[in-house]
């Protein structure tokens, strides 16, 4: 990856000594993603780095791909636009030093003062992000009712990867898992009838209804590897978030809802109306800001209740799978989008078919989509 000299110009006004000399940008190795390529930037001599999140290169399958989703655009969008709008709650996402449309962003490496994402995420964690997400939501909450930042953050609402445009690559993408899911549930429930395709369709359609609920900005991705956490002793104590690809406007309980029914399923009401709920309005009262009533919050997670299931299934259904079979449709950007867009899911069938444990965790998951 190359920087013009004008790139390496405005770097520099992100160091307070002015100190961007020496440059040298190295690949990430074991920063993990399906979508994107990561580089550190280190300066000089010193310790001062960032971290660089660039379009994957390739033929006209890859940028074609790429150029249709419009992720990167839309990740821009948030860190140019949206972000700098909303209230301080917090160290909630990084500082972003140089964004350039379509290419590449150059952003704050949060490592550095110590944030990391999480191993696993047990109970302490998953409180310590529902504290993070109350926090983020309540902060584009405080800005949205403004009528200039409403027009503003209204410039993300085209659907990035639950897209009603057939023609999507989130669609297709989407279209192609609940084909899937439909043919894993028929081999292995064959006494059922249930139209799975129509039930994940329905599902995912409702995020692109008018609901009626208060919006928010969502982050869209609420998988781990998009928290990172600052710790004390080991504990966690903060929740950061990074990777606005599938931002969206949306009420909070989609975020919320989605993140529960992936890592704490079976108390996801207790939780979203506690530690989250709580949170959220202590935030929105500290501002002075209008609080979503408790009734109306419980409504939207039930509202939101199918969706989040079927999409809680997407996430197991790609991350669950065992290293050895997501070894081989991550070995280059072609693969991945074939992949992706159900195109060649002979991995995911070997992996069902031989490793039990990734089949009784997706099984049980579908099952909790379908019931």
């Amino acid at each position: 990856m190359v920087l013009t000299g004008e790139e390496v110009e405005e770097i520099s006004k992100f160091f307070t000594d002015n100190a961007a000399t020496g440059i040298s940008i190295s690949p990430v190795t074991d920063a993990s993603g399906f979508q994107g390529c990561y580089y550190s930037l280190h300066v000089g001599r010193t310790d001062s780095k960032l971290f660089i999140k660039s379009v994957p290169g390739g033929d006209d399958v890859v940028d074609d791909f790429y150029r249709r989703t419009g992720i990167f655009v839309k990740e821009v969008a948030v860190y140019r636009n949206l972000l700098p709008k909303m209230a301080d709650f917090g160290k909630l996402w990084p500082d972003c030093c140089l964004a350039r449309e379509g290419r590449y962003l150059v952003l704050e490496d949060m490592a550095v003062s110590g944030w990391r994402t999480a191993s696993t995420m047990d109970e302490i964690h998953v409180a310590v992000a529902l504290r993070g997400f109350a926090k983020f939501h309540a902060s584009s909450l405080s800005v949205l009712d403004e009528a200039e930042n409403s027009v503003i953050f209204s410039s993300i609402a085209v659907e990035t990867m639950l897209s009603t445009d057939p023609e999507s690559p989130g669609r297709q993408m989407w279209n192609a898992f609940c084909k899937f899911a439909q043919e894993t549930y028929s081999a292995h429930f064959p006494e059922s009838d249930v139209d799975v395709f129509g039930v994940f369709q329905n599902a995912i359609d409702v995020v692109n209804r008018e609901s009626g609920f208060r919006t928010c900005l969502n982050h869209g991705d609420p998988w781990m590897n998009n928290l990172l956490f600052k710790y004390s002793n080991n504990i966690p104590t903060m929740a950061s978030f990074v990777d606005f690809q599938s931002a969206r406007l949306a009420p909070p309980a989609l975020d919320v809802s989605i993140f529960l029914n992936i890592f704490q399923p079976d108390r996801v009401e207790f939780l979203a109306t506690s530690i989250y709920y709580d949170e959220l309005s202590k935030n929105l009262l500290d501002r002075e800001i209008e609080v979503l009533s408790r009734q109306e919050f419980i409504e939207s997670i039930k509202y939101f209740e199918k969706t989040a299931k079927c999409v809680a299934s997407l996430y197991i259904f790609l991350t669950k799978l065992p290293f050895e079979y997501m070894s081989k449709i991550l070995v280059d950007q072609k693969t991945f989008i074939k992949f992706a867009l159900g195109q060649n899911y002979s991995v995911a069938w070997e992996a069902l078919k031989s490793d039990a444990e990734y089949r009784n965790v997706f099984l049980k998951y579908l099952r909790s989509a379908i019931n």
